[in-house]
């Protein structure tokens, strides 16, 4: 798509302009944004994009932008006496935000920050292993998603499975390696290394044609839910996360990948196969704690207490008043 002929409004000249994936809606205005409408976006980590729509991002040639509103002046103090500030809706009585601090405008997109951390963590979260129909490992001969630049997996039979029983605010990873640890109880728990989302694919497909599914728009990741305290001491956690903030992780070049999953795996203490995405082992259900060359998928899900923080932190939204 041509990008049109408009000046950027200030804080949006970095931003990009695209069509719109998927339905959005502006982080500024609000307006509801469907598939293929024109954007301006900003990735604010790896899993969240900043979108706005381009009445918010732009000025077309024929306006000038909005002159700030000025703020009424306020009455003045009695000397000798302290005036108590009015209420702020949603911070509690009498407490005013800082100079420094986010303007309601940005406020939408804090929220939609903090709700894609909790929901994220809290979805790819390592799996009990005896909940068989929550995972499974799959049958590739290699992985190439990854470590490579594939969008796409075959809709295996076994992805299928989890598809079909995917409920709201759930989602279907999937990820290399396949890594098996234990809880404090010593029920084991299985998860990959590094993750990425798949989208729902359509399961009504002609028989005699190869499906497939395309991964999730948010990039690859190291699994943070598996890099925690519930499963490794605070020292290794301390230890690993050290070690990836040195660098680049080289999502898409295996060699690169390798070298970071060795670094990670060695660092943990797991034992297990040596690791290579271009020939993966044929695929079993590992039982035993350690590391293993097999690409797997599994299905997210949300406890009782995260989905009522989800709902409480969409209620945030609500805090703070549309127009200052």
């Amino acid at each position: 798509m041509a990008e049109i002929h408009r000046r950027r409004r200030p804080g949006y000249e970095d931003y990009k302009y695209f069509p719109s994936r998927r339905p959005n809606r502006c982080t500024r205005c609000g307006a509801s944004l469907a598939i293929g409408d024109p954007v301006l976006g900003k990735p604010l980590d790896a899993t969240t994009w900043d979108i706005v729509c381009l009445d918010c991002g732009t000025v077309s040639a024929n306006k000038r932008p909005p002159a700030p509103r000025s703020s009424p002046r306020s009455p003045a103090t009695p000397r000798g006496r302290r005036r108590r500030p009015p209420p702020t809706p949603g911070s509690g009585y009498g407490i005013q935000p800082p100079s420094g601090a986010a303007s309601p405008v940005q406020w939408p997109v804090l929220i939609n920050y903090l709700l894609s951390c909790v929901q994220l963590e809290a979805l790819v979260a390592p799996v009990p292993m005896r909940e068989h129909e929550r995972w499974t490992v799959l049958p590739l001969p290699a992985e190439t998603v990854l470590c490579g630049h594939d969008l796409t997996l075959p809709l295996l039979e076994p992805l299928q499975v989890l598809f079909a029983s995917l409920e709201d605010m759930e989602g279907i990873f999937y990820g290399w390696p396949t890594v098996v640890i234990e809880n404090d109880r010593g029920q084991p728990f299985v998860a990959p290394l590094f993750v990425r989302g798949l989208d729902k694919p359509s399961l009504s497909v002609d028989a005699n044609e190869q499906a497939f599914v395309s991964v999730g728009e948010p990039l690859p990741q190291v699994n943070m839910g598996l890099l925690t305290t519930e499963w490794f001491s605070p020292e290794l956690v301390a230890t690993a996360a050290a070690a990836l903030a040195q660098g680049l992780i080289g999502f898409g070049q295996p060699q690169a990948m390798m070298a970071v999953a060795h670094q990670l795996v060695t660092i943990l203490g797991l034992p297990g196969d040596p690791l290579d995405p271009a020939t993966l082992v044929d695929p079993w259900r590992p039982q035993e704690v350690g590391v293993f060359n097999l690409v797997m998928a599994f299905k997210g899900e949300l406890d009782v207490a995260t989905r009522s923080l989800i709902v409480t932190v969409q209620g945030l939204s609500l805090a703070v008043p549309r127009s200052v």
